[in-house]
C-alpha cells in the first residue's frame, strides 16, 4: 500500500501540493492537521484543515495529464495513482522535474516521489527508487543530451517561449502511462472539489537560468 510521509507515514486519497508540501484535505480537529485560509477560487478567505508531507511513496500504477475546470479556467495537472489508495496531483509547474526523469523510472519497481522547497523558495521534485528508495532518477532530457526536447526559445518581446518544450514532455508523460492509464472512474475531480486554484497552475515558466533548458 502507497505511504506518504516525512519521519513517519500514513494512508491517504487524493494528495495535492502546497508551499513545497504534499497535502491531504482533512476535517478539523484531524490529529496532526493544521489549518490555513484558501487565499484563490471562489472559496477564497475559507478555512481548511490539511496534513502535510514530504514525499510518497508506491508503485506507479496510473496517471495521466488531466485537464481541470475551476470556474471558467481550464488547468492541467498530473495525476498519479500509487498503489491501490493513493491519487498524486501535482500542478504543471512541476512537468519538467516530472517528465525529464521518468524513462529511467523502472515502472515495475516502487518509487518515491518528493517534493520540497530549496533555500531560495523554489519548489522542486524528485524521483528515487532502488536500495531504500534513495536512488534519484537521473534526467533522460538534458541540456547536453536533449534526446529530442526542443530548446525554450525567445519570442519578438524577448521573453522565453517553452510551448514546443513542454508539449514534447506532455507527450512523453502520456506516452509513459499508456500501458497504466487512469480508470476514468477513478478520476480525482469529483473527489477533490475545486475550490482553489492550484500553485502557478499554468504551462510551466519556473526556468531562472540566462539560457534555459
Amino acid at each position: 500500500m502507497a505511504e506518504l510521509g516525512t519521519d513517519s507515514g500514513g494512508n491517504f486519497t487524493f494528495i495535492t501540493t502546497f508551499d513545497g508540501k504534499l497535502v491531504q484535505r482533512v476535517p478539523e480537529g484531524t490529529d496532526g492537521a493544521v489549518s490555513r485560509a484558501l487565499t484563490k477560487g471562489d472559496n477564497e478567505g475559507k478555512i481548511v484543515w490539511e496534513k502535510h508531507y514530504g514525499y510518497v511513496t508506491g508503485m506507479i500504477t496510473g496517471g495521466e495529464i488531466a485537464v481541470k475546470e475551476f470556474g471558467s479556467k481550464k488547468v492541467r495537472e498530473i495525476h498519479i495513482k500509487l498503489d491501490d489508495n493513493i491519487v498524486l496531483q501535482l500542478p504543471i509547474n512541476l512537468l519538467s522535474m516530472f517528465a525529464k526523469p521518468l524513462p529511467n523510472v523502472d515502472i515495475n519497481q516502487p518509487v518515491k516521489i518528493s517534493v520540497y522547497k530549496n533555500k531560495v523558495g523554489k519548489i522542486g521534485l524528485n524521483i528515487s527508487q532502488g536500495p531504500f528508495l534513495s536512488d534519484n532518477a537521473a534526467w533522460a532530457y538534458t541540456r547536453d543530451n536533449p534526446n529530442g526536447l526542443p530548446p525554450a526559445e525567445k519570442d519578438e518581446l524577448g521573453d522565453w517561449d517553452f510551448k514546443a518544450h513542454d508539449l514534447f514532455l506532455i507527450k512523453k508523460v502520456g506516452e509513459f502511462f499508456k500501458d497504466v492509464p487512469m480508470p476514468k472512474e477513478e478520476a480525482p475531480s469529483a473527489n477533490n472539489p475545486a475550490d482553489e486554484l492550484p500553485d502557478n497552475p499554468d504551462l510551466p515558466n519556473e526556468y531562472e537560468d540566462d539560457i534555459p533548458f
